[in-house]
């Protein structure tokens, strides 16, 4: 019978051999995604409730103000997705 001894030390180094070879884009791909939709349900929104009697001044800046950042996230995604393949 082979009798093993494992230190604290040796799952302490397991454990952050393992975590420093996962993948830490992860968050950031996910949160690239969700920008991305809600960066098309903004631009949806704002094409249907241009042509309504809702539209007005007030929902036109409304939702250029909730599109802008949507859209600096998504260029950097994109800027990001491109350095990859690169």
């Amino acid at each position: 019978m082979i009798r093993l001894s494992i230190s604290p030390d040796m799952i302490t180094a397991t454990v952050v051999s393992a975590a420093s070879n996962m993948q830490s884009g992860l968050p950031l791909e996910i949160g690239g995604v969700l920008a991305t939709i809600s960066l098309i349900l903004f631009l949806s929104m704002t094409e249907l409730l241009s042509d309504s009697d809702w539209w007005d001044k007030w929902v036109s800046s409304t939702l250029s103000m909730g599109t802008a950042p949507f859209i600096v996230v998504f260029l950097g995604v994109v800027i990001s997705k491109m350095l990859v393949v690169l």
